[in-house]
């Protein structure tokens, strides 16, 4: 059984009492007319000019409340009916937000797990960067302190400048 909202409701209900007493007022109208015709039959001829002319004012009475009655129903049917198409279409609007929230979200996840993988991999590439230069400045330690390849140690320091430069050019980067 479906929920039923309470300001729908009221609503509801309102606009059933205001149907129910122009329908009152509408039955009065008619007992008057019977009531007027009614009359008309016992009177006497002398009185009946100015009972017809109390009967046709009551006569057209009722019909510009009948006539009140319907248009002003039909504009209400009008009305409820752009209300619930613009309640549809909000309601679709809302559905198709909340799907693309779900939807961006998911993106947002992909994205940052792909930013996440490639800090990694500078940060191990830059790990692996500062051990080689690391190895090679021990090397270049040892070679000097031995002084038999001068060659090899000019060859060595240039490598280091070198990873030097690529590792400050990345932790730039990071």
């Amino acid at each position: 059984m479906p929920q039923l909202d309470p300001s729908k409701v009221y609503t509801f209900k309102t606009y059933l009492a205001r149907a129910a007493g122009k329908l009152v007022a509408r039955d009065l109208a008619r007992e008057k007319l019977q009531e007027q015709i009614n009359q008309l039959k016992k009177v006497a001829s002398a009185d009946i000019k100015g009972k017809i002319d109390e009967l046709e004012r009551r006569i057209v009475d009722a019909m510009a409340r009948e006539t009140k009655l319907r248009t002003h129903h039909e504009s209400e049917d009008i009305f409820h009916r752009q209300l619930r198409d613009r309640m549809t279409m909000l309601e679709r609007k809302i559905h198709t937000y909340l799907e693309n929230r779900e939807e961006r979200l998911a993106r947002v996840a992909e994205l940052e797990q792909k930013v996440a993988e490639r800090l990694s991999d500078r940060t191990e590439k830059l790990t692996a960067l500062k051990m080689e230069l690391q190895q090679l400045e021990y090397l270049a330690k040892e070679i000097a302190q031995g002084s038999k390849a001068a060659k090899k140690l000019s060859v060595l320091q240039e490598r280091i400048e070198s990873l030097k430069k690529d590792i400050d050019a990345r932790q730039a980067t990071v």
